[in-house]
């Protein structure tokens, strides 16, 4: 007798009974019985089968030998356990073996089925990117055995971010497992995940619940929310330093903050304030509005932003930088760095003048050097000259100021030239404090770079006049006998990227100048307003204002403290706090017809001013 390993309760079971005769004769009138097992009830049986007071009785007629025959019977689960059934076999003809008429016992598990319902909300729907959405999962046991171990896995889309979830949850790679431990009939149980959505559109969500009861049932259930950014969402969107482009120690710079909006709507009452944390670095100017920011717009801040760095800054490391900035919406922190040090430039000065070196004479081959700007950080001299005893030579390098910097004396012994070629550059001899050979001891040609006999750096610092002029390579032929030539030599500069500053930042003054009138007849008085404004953060003491009225023009009057002499109108305004405004009127006359063009200047007091460019004004 066979049948399935396990059954749910409410299915039904199947047996198949195998009747054999093992000979020599034909068995004749044979029967089967099966006394049907508790908790069954009998569904249907083989063709000559009747169940009988809770027998099943099955006549199968004559079996002749060696022949076999199958009664299948299906009975109905109607109760949980363990399910016994056997059946046994008999016949009218004499049999002498009737140990093997009786089957074993077949032991049929049954169980309860147990069903899970799994109900699962998200909101808010719609929820707005970046904020919290919260997933609830709830799961009812609705059978009556108890559902055991009970487990629901969530694999969070890739759209969101986990937050936080349920204590019987937790979190590993993005999937979400909650152990609910066993369910009573008719229990529920709930857990939370929160997510933070990161991208705009509709979200699909699946949730599973498995159980370790056999022949459960086990459910999948999704659920999908959609995702809006309706409110303003704003990032840093960069920065720059205007001025010089560079921030370096002792220094002052304006800053411009680019923000933009990438949310669903427009931010606006759009304010900001500029803070930071790094040694040696104040925000001078830390305020700012800014214009109302379109969804999908940047804009950068009405007033710049002003950095003042202490004489110790150490140039070369970045300003760590917060910009709050709140609108009527909601409010932003938007953290950046900015590197401070400008770009190493370089420059180079070629000589091609070939250059005769005699005996017992010293010669200058000069270049001149123009447009260098900044402290020098690196100096190279790299040459060619043909000579047939080198160590005749003595070898300096002549800055604009006068500073000598020996580069070689009496070196390469009886050898001959230094370098062998103008180009390619490395087929000459270059003097380099960064060389990894010293020149003392080194033989003729000297081809590639060497350290010279001093130090190059002697020079590193100078600046202005002491760099910008006549450099000269001098080169004395100490003995006689040997003679040769300079064919060529270049000389590179490089300047500093950490020169210090003009100041911490002080004032800025900033000038404009307006014709009351487009045009006026000739001879007809002609007014202007002269606006002078202390954009911070400092006050501004003595402020003089310096008007050189155009040609073809007299004047006629201007405001308080302004006195006119020979075409000059100068104005002193005495102090003039951060952020304050003053007016100064002049009026004069045409006595020419044609345009007119009068240029306005603000001179800074003491205080330092980082911005000259708006301290001229012009109108015509």
């Amino acid at each position: 007798m066979t049948t399935s390993t396990r059954v749910l309760v409410g299915s039904e079971i199947a047996y198949e009974i195998v009747v054999t005769n093992a000979g020599p004769s034909t068995a004749d009138d044979v029967t089967v019985s099966d006394t049907l097992p508790l908790n069954t009830s009998f569904v249907s049986a083989s063709t000559g089968c009747a169940p009988v007071a809770g027998v099943l009785e099955c006549n199968l007629g004559s079996l002749l030998a060696g022949e076999s025959t199958t009664v299948v019977v299906v009975l109905l689960s109607t109760a949980e356990g363990l399910t016994e059934n056997s059946a046994s076999v008999d016949t009218s003809t004499s049999e002498p073996i009737t140990n093997n008429n009786q089957t074993p016992p077949v032991v049929t598990p049954a169980y309860q089925p147990v069903t899970l319902l799994v109900d699962k909300t998200a909101a808010p729907d719609p929820v707005l990117m970046g904020t919290t959405l919260t997933y609830t999962i709830t799961v009812t046991n609705d059978s009556i055995v108890t559902a055991t171990d009970v487990t629901v896995s969530d694999a969070l889309p890739s759209e969101v971010s986990y937050v936080s979830s349920s204590t019987s949850c937790s979190e590993s790679a993005g999937i979400v497992m909650c152990n609910l431990g066993d369910l009573a009939p008719g229990e529920a149980t709930t857990v939370t995940i929160d997510v933070t959505p990161n991208t705009t559109g509709t979200i699909t969500n699946t949730v599973n619940v498995t159980t370790t009861h056999p022949g459960s049932t086990l459910p999948v259930f999704t659920d999908s929310v959609s995702s809006l950014s309706v409110f303003p969402d704003l990032i840093y969107a960069g920065s720059e330093v205007l001025g010089d482009g560079a921030i370096t120690a002792n220094d002052c710079n304006p800053l411009v903050v680019s923000v933009e909006n990438i949310g669903g709507t427009s931010a606006t009452v759009v304010a900001a304030v500029l803070s930071t944390v790094t040694p040696g670095v104040t925000v001078e100017q830390d305020s700012s509005g800014y214009p109302d920011i379109a969804a999908g717009g940047t804009e950068i801040n009405d007033f710049a932003f002003r950095l003042s760095t202490a004489p110790d800054f150490e140039c070369g490391s970045d300003i760590e930088l917060v910009l709050t900035v709140t609108t009527a919406e909601s409010v932003f922190t938007l953290p950046f760095t900015v590197a401070t040090g400008g770009v190493a430039a370089t420059y180079r000065f070629d000589s091609n003048e070939q250059i005769a070196l005699l005996d017992n004479t010293t010669t200058d081959s000069p270049v001149m050097v123009a447009g260098v700007n900044g402290p020098l950080a690196g100096v190279r001299v790299m040459m060619h000259a043909t000579h047939t005893f080198v160590s005749d030579l003595r070898i300096e390098l002549v800055a604009p100021d006068g500073t000598v910097v020996l580069l070689a004396n009496k070196q390469g012994a009886n050898g001959d030239n230094y370098g062998v070629a103008c180009s390619p550059d490395d087929q000459r001899t270059i003097f380099d404090d960064t060389a990894a050979v010293s020149v003392v001891g080194s033989s003729a040609p000297f081809v590639g770079s060497f350290i010279p006999e001093t130090p190059l750096t002697v020079l590193y610092g100078t600046s202005g006049a002491a760099v910008n002029g006549e450099w000269k390579l001098r080169i004395a032929d100490q003995y006689s006998l040997d003679d040769g030539e300079l064919v060529c030599w270049s000389l590179e500069l490089v300047t500093d990227t950490c020169s210090p500053g003009v100041g911490q930042c002080g004032t800025d003054l900033m000038v404009t100048k307006l014709a009351r009138e487009d045009r006026v007849p000739n001879g007809q008085p002609l007014t202007y307003d002269i606006v002078i404004t202390n954009n911070g953060p400092d006050a501004a003491s003595d402020v003089h204002v310096v008007d050189t009225l155009p040609a073809g023009s007299t004047f006629v009057n201007a405001s308080t403290g302004c006195t006119e002499s020979a075409g000059v109108l100068d104005c002193f305004l005495g102090p003039l706090a951060a952020y304050e405004t003053t007016t100064v009127t002049l009026t004069l006359i045409p006595n020419t017809t044609g345009s007119l063009t009068n240029v306005v200047s603000v001179i800074p007091p003491d205080e330092n001013d980082p911005l000259t460019d708006d301290n001229i004004s012009s109108v015509t």
